[in-house]
């Protein structure tokens, strides 16, 4: 049998030898990504503020202080001067991020604002029950209004539900029945480049809490920043946050239930916690 045999001309050797060229440049530029500086010692202000006893209606958080103490070591661990502040009235958590807002951070590169507390339609509860808006705490850290920290990179994770559905999924092992959500948050997305903002859940759903352990979001946040942040950046981690905690599962009765975390991302360079 004859085989066929293909001669390539000169210049489709050379457009293929352009192609590779271009497919090598796009995928070194990909790997190069810059990175926001992150040398200054410490780094940031990483905020914690942690509601868990309530004044009125709402069940207390049991177990959230669990959450805080995790926090609390990670970004010490991670250079971070931390920030703790507990049990807040709403007027307080909003006099505290302006307090933190209008600082000098020209020796920083960076801000983490962690917020544990329970939440509805794109709002946080204080323990006096009454509310701020989460976008108000945002935007106190607009270039604008705090100019000390434009150009660096701004972390916000709010441990709260955004609501009360539960999300339903296909029937898995469960780690304990002792489980709640943190009932009680509209999706919020940054109006300005360099702000990161996770949620602990999608919107318009529950978060799941553990008197014992803490929350499903808290603890796959800590245990992947601990184990991918020299490696790995923050977007990567957090996409990893989302796998892991999707993968637990809270079982009542016949019904199984899961939890997925949002972020939204207006970062224009990785971010390395290392």
């Amino acid at each position: 049998m004859n085989k066929s045999i293909t001669i390539k001309t000169t210049e489709e050797m050379f457009r293929e030898l352009e192609f590779r060229s271009i497919l090598k440049n796009s995928v070194t530029h990909e790997r190069t990504i810059a990175k926001y500086k992150m040398n200054a010692i410490p780094i940031g202000i990483a905020v914690i503020i942690n509601n868990e006893i309530f004044d009125g209606e709402f069940e207390d958080r049991t177990g959230t202080h669990i959450d805080a103490e995790k926090l609390n070591k990670l970004w010490t661990d991670l250079k971070f001067e931390v920030d703790y502040h507990y049990n807040l009235t709403a007027a307080q958590m909003i006099q505290t991020a302006c307090d933190i807002a209008r600082l000098d951070h020209t020796k920083y590169d960076s801000l983490v604002f962690c917020v544990l507390t329970h939440g509805a339609n794109g709002v946080l509860y204080g323990k006096d029950e009454n509310f701020v808006h989460t976008q108000q705490i945002i935007d106190l850290y607009l270039s604008s209004r705090c100019p000390t920290l434009a150009g660096k990179p701004k972390l916000f994770f709010i441990q709260a539900c955004q609501g009360t559905n539960t999300q339903e999924g296909l029937q898995l092992s469960t780690d304990t029945t002792n489980i709640y959500p943190d009932n009680y948050h509209r999706e919020i997305i940054p109006n300005e480049a360099d702000f990161l903002v996770s949620f602990s859940t999608v919107r318009g759903c529950v978060s799941y809490r553990c008197p014992q352990n803490g929350t499903w979001y808290i603890n796959s946040l800590v245990e992947n920043l601990r184990k991918m942040c020299k490696k790995r950046d923050l977007i990567a981690i957090m996409t990893k946050v989302n796998k892991d905690v999707k993968e637990k599962s809270f079982q009542d009765g016949s019904n199984t239930y899961i939890q997925i975390p949002i972020y939204n991302s207006t970062l224009c360079k990785d971010v390395f916690l290392d």
